[in-house]
């Protein structure tokens, strides 16, 4: 049972880590285009185009960073019992978290940069 707790722990935050990487992967190729469910999502980002690629290509690695970390973390998570499990989810999720959101200044940043070009 401690086995498919641990699985059942390790393998979302896995799957979400490998996520954020591609999505990060994504925006610094230019290849993410402005939705309605993912990316830097603020006024500044979503102004146009280039403001939403400048913000996603501004904060590719540290969002791949992010999404790595916390990736690894689902990995050894499913090997680790019971409460430490947790633990090492907690810190893929703290992980991802800081780099993801410590990034969020350099994309506003880039998109008004990117905004004013255009203007």
């Amino acid at each position: 049972m401690e086995t498919l707790t641990s699985l059942l722990t390790a393998i979302p935050i896995t799957i979400g880590g490998i996520f954020i990487t591609w999505m990060g992967w994504r925006g610094g190729q230019g290849k993410l285009e402005r939705n309605a469910l993912m990316g830097v999502r603020n006024p500044t980002t979503l102004q146009s185009d280039a403001a939403w690629e400048a913000a996603h290509r501004a904060v590719a690695k540290p969002t791949m960073i992010g999404g790595i970390g916390a990736a690894i973390s689902g990995v050894v998570a499913g090997f680790l019992p019971g409460d430490i499990n947790y633990i090492a989810v907690l810190v893929g999720v703290g992980w991802m978290l800081a780099w993801v959101t410590g990034s969020l200044g350099t994309a506003t940043r880039a998109a008004e940069k990117a905004a004013a070009a255009e203007a």
